[in-house]
């Protein structure tokens, strides 16, 4: 199946980790020349940073604040541990009231050893507990679920159902769902979960991402894009069991990441830039292959 054309790139969000050598001034003035129309801004960026300076400073390049990541990473074997991740994401809330960003994306964690029920059961406990502090900061969380090798100490939130079940235990709309394709492309019950996702009008986010085959050490080239088409065909799902779905920037704004672990550019061949280059857009191509992508985890 080919890609459809996509010659305006305005409703594509980049995250600073896709090229975490630049500083957040170069890092936005490079995303805008690109044509990208967002930024999510990774919190590692903001260190030592006035953060309402920075935001200004995006929205000055023409670049929607989308997203401030990461926050999570709630369980803990111990009360202090727990309490010490709650006020972090305290933090994260506050940093992303100050930059402008309207929700923070929450990788929420894991303890390896603990069982995932528990740290579930954590999770929901930390994400609780913040919720005063969003509704004051006019705030969201979107709960993002990863693929389940990331369940030793990355997240015990694997699958879209149990952000799902989540979202409906909280019972906030200040609590949604980050959907990542690349952690939930190998779900069975994907494509119910999503329009489960959509009667509770919790698609905060939307990440297309690839999975390259063989996924080796080699290999892990990872990049993600969002077109007003594809948004739709999930809008279109995630909307179809129900016509009172609150709207969110699935359908009015960018909301999305590219994304590359690989710190070799010419080694980055991925369905999604191929994708672009196909579709005559240069411009990003070239900032892409500019770029010497981190090697740390992007998630």
């Amino acid at each position: 199946m080919s890609a459809a054309p996509l010659p305006d790139l305005r409703r594509l969000c980049i995250h600073t980790i896709t090229t975490k050598p630049w500083p957040v001034e170069t890092a936005a003035a490079r995303f805008a020349a690109a044509g990208a129309g967002g930024i999510t801004v990774w919190r590692d960026a903001l260190a030592g940073r006035d953060i309402a300076a920075t935001g200004r400073l995006l929205r000055d390049h023409g670049l929607a604040v989308v997203s401030l990541c990461r926050g999570g990473f709630f369980p803990g074997r111990t009360a202090d541990e727990r309490i010490r991740a709650v006020d972090d994401n305290r933090r994260a809330v506050a940093e992303a009231h100050a930059l402008g960003a309207p929700h923070v994306v929450l990788v929420c964690g894991a303890v390896p050893g603990q069982p995932l029920e528990e740290s579930r059961r954590q999770i929901l406990d930390g994400i609780a507990a913040v919720l005063p502090d969003c509704k004051a900061a006019g705030v969201r969380l979107a709960i993002e679920p990863l693929h389940p090798m990331y369940a030793d100490n990355r997240s015990a939130v694997n699958t879209l159902a149990q952000a799902n079940d989540m979202v409906e235990a909280l019972g906030s709309p200040l609590v949604g769902v980050a959907a990542d394709v690349y952690h939930l492309w190998w779900d069975p019950a994907l494509e119910s979960e999503i329009a489960r996702c959509g009667r509770l009008g919790a698609l905060f986010a939307f990440h297309v991402c690839d999975w390259r085959t063989p996924t080796t050490a080699g290999s892990w080239a990872r990049a993600a894009s969002r077109s007003a088409g594809s948004a739709a065909g999930w809008r279109r799902r995630a909307s179809a069991a129900s016509t009172k779905s609150r709207s969110s920037p699935i359908g009015s704004g960018p909301a999305t990441r590219t994304n590359s672990s690989d710190a070799s550019p010419a080694r980055t061949g991925s369905t999604c830039e191929e994708g672009l280059r196909d579709q005559g857009t240069n411009g990003l191509r070239d900032f892409l292959a500019r770029g010497r992508f981190s090697t740390s985890d992007s998630t």
